[in-house]
Parts: C-alpha cells; sequence; structure tokens
C-alpha cells in the first residue's frame, strides 16, 4: 500500500522550487520521513487520524498495534524531482487503510496451539477455518478519501517545503 504526494496544496510550492531552479527533492524526501512519523503516530495519536476508527468487538480502542509490526513497517519508498512515495509493506495494510472483507483461511499455529476463548472457555486447537473479517477502514496516513491531506499534515508539510527551498514569505 502506497501514497504519492505531488499535487494537491503543495503543488504550487513544487512549481515555484522548480521555476527558481531548485530541486524539489531536497523538500520532499523530508516531507516523506514527516509523513511516515505521522502514519506510525497516528497508531497511538487519535488526533493525528483523517478518519475516527471504529472500536474493537470487545469495546476497547484500537491502536492496530498488537505487535507493533503494521506501525513499523510505514516507510518512505521513493523519492523523485516529482513526488515522494511513502508506503508500508505488510499485506494487511491495505485493508486497514480503506477497509473490506478479508477471505476465508486457514491458520495454523506457529508455535505449539492456537489459544481463544469461546463462550467462557479456553480451547486450543492446532490450526482453525477462519471465515474471513469485515475490517472497518482504520486510516493511519493523513489523507481523506478524497486524496486531500489533513490540514495538520498539509501544515507540516508545507512548513517543510518553505523551510529547505528557502522560500520565506
Amino acid at each position: 500500500m502506497q501514497l504519492t504526494v505531488s499535487r494537491d496544496n503543495l503543488g504550487p510550492v513544487l512549481r515555484e522550487m522548480m521555476l527558481r531552479g531548485k530541486d524539489p527533492r531536497r523538500a520532499l524526501e523530508p516531507m516523506g520521513v514527516a509523513l511516515v512519523s505521522l502514519a506510525k503516530r497516528a497508531h497511538t495519536d487519535a488526533s493525528l487520524r483523517p478518519y475516527v476508527w471504529p472500536a474493537l468487538a470487545n469495546g476497547r480502542p484500537s491502536t492496530l498495534q498488537d505487535t507493533t509490526t503494521l506501525r513499523r513497517a510505514w516507510r518512505v519508498v521513493a523519492v523523485s524531482s516529482d513526488g515522494v512515495t511513502v508506503g508500508n509493506d505488510r499485506e494487511y495494510a491495505a485493508v486497514h487503510h480503506g477497509g473490506g472483507r478479508t477471505g476465508p483461511r486457514v491458520i495454523e499455529a506457529s508455535g505449539r496451539a492456537l489459544r481463544f476463548v469461546i463462550g467462557g472457555r479456553v480451547i486450543f486447537r492446532k490450526r482453525v477455518r477462519h471465515p474471513g473479517s469485515d475490517i472497518p477502514k482504520r486510516r493511519a496516513l493523513p489523507v481523506y478519501d478524497d486524496g486531500r491531506l489533513t490540514p495538520h499534515a498539509e501544515s507540516v508539510l508545507m512548513g517543510i517545503a518553505v523551510r529547505r527551498m528557502g522560500m520565506e514569505s
């Protein structure tokens, strides 16, 4: 799952950089790093999310970080003079970003057994047939459905662009 920032309200600033003969990569790389930081922090700071994350089935708030693997996997994927791409290589990142349904699958124990509770009873099994899950949208990247950045993300990225390219107004 990837996001490329190249246009939106930052477009005029990037065009101005190029008109001044400056390499926009000077700003785009730190902007990508800032987006990665915002996505990682959104797992624990709800104010950085573009949408409220639905609670878990048990009613507890969702942070998507049982193991922190998803949170730690955000990174800058590519930087060019046209844009910066950030992404997450975890196979389940996209379904959490946009919501969706996972298919039925067999889950095998990686250790001695799987442990779960049904009706108050603790159950152990070597494998289970999982019917699939409905996954609600839990977006960590600071981007709305229409592709706009959140106001906070836009402000952070604009500040980086202005500072890195020496374009103080």
